[in-house]
């Protein structure tokens, strides 16, 4: 992910830089397609953000309407599920109470809101990455 990136960049010299992430508008787009029972083309997302964990869906088009309330109700259908799968539902329906948004990566943005889940995991001698992409479903 960039921020980790940046983050050695940063650590290891004084080169002056931004760190701009072109991920999550397109992944965001197959998925919401799917998740959503669509065809291509019936859904458009708008996001914005510097990186994979600060990517916002800033909005959402299901065939010509608002699909923010369908997102929800998807969110709201996921935290019905078990283990992992739920964990993420709830903390993405926690952050789209405190944003008002959906955040395009909820897998990458939850370490840092569950900084002792994701230090225990580390301790555990997993990398953060694989907390990414193996034990937390990215969407």
């Amino acid at each position: 992910p960039t921020n980790f990136v940046a983050d050695a960049i940063h650590r290891k010299n004084k080169v002056r830089f931004a760190a701009i992430c072109d991920g999550g508008g397109n992944g965001l787009y197959y998925w919401l397609t799917e998740a959503l029972n669509m065809k291509l083309g019936e859904v458009r997302p708008r996001c914005a953000g510097t990186n994979h964990p600060t990517n916002w869906l800033m909005e959402l088009q299901v065939k010509g309407e608002d699909g923010y309330p369908l997102l929800r109700k998807l969110v709201k259908e996921r935290m019905k599920e078990e283990g992992e799968e739920k964990k993420l539902a709830e903390f993405t329906a926690k952050i789209m109470e405190l944003y008002d948004l959906y955040p395009v990566n909820p897998g990458y943005l939850f370490p840092y809101f569950n900084h002792d889940d994701a230090l225990a995991h580390y301790k555990a001698g997993h990398s953060l990455y694989q907390m990414f992409v193996k034990d937390l479903p990215i969407h």
